[in-house]
């Protein structure tokens, strides 16, 4: 049907029904809900260390955004758009799915999160990021943690 009548039925927004698609899943299937904080921080702490690893080896430098070539910088955007993107909204998602431990600090860390994965997704999947990305927040490195209320 799609195929055969393709003027009513745009690429992008056959594209953006698939994204929100998929986002339905993740958000019903992907965020699991836990008994206490110390097991979230567990589930979000290994999505964390996964992404720190991929920055660290593929990633542009924090210092000016350069990368070593470009097949890093090839392999860094595919490692964005198939493994940072997903763990980042899996962790938003995980979050949502567990706020009754969330503290206003990790609330407001979260959203910057939320931020900064949008900007990369406009940079690396749509290609449309006007201006500099938003940095990856630190303060998400302390979500559970309790620290503070």
């Amino acid at each position: 049907m799609v195929d055969k009548a393709p003027e009513e039925y745009p690429a992008q927004d056959l594209l953006d029904a698939k994204q929100a698609r998929k986002q339905l899943v993740a958000n019903i299937g992907g965020a699991q809900k836990f008994s206490d904080a110390t097991e979230a921080r567990k589930a979000v702490q290994r999505i964390l260390i996964r992404n720190r690893i991929i920055f660290q080896r593929y990633g542009p430098s924090p210092e000016d955004g350069s990368t070593e070539s470009t097949e890093i910088a090839q392999t860094w955007s595919r490692r964005v758009r198939t493994e940072i993107i997903p763990n980042n909204r899996l962790i938003l998602a995980l979050v949502d799915a567990n706020s009754e431990f969330a503290s206003t600090d990790d609330l407001e860390a979260i959203e910057l999160l939320r931020q900064h994965t949008d900007d990369l997704e406009r940079k690396h999947r749509d290609r449309t990021l006007e201006g500099p990305a938003s940095r990856f927040p630190s303060e998400v490195e302390n979500i559970f943690k309790g620290d503070s209320a």
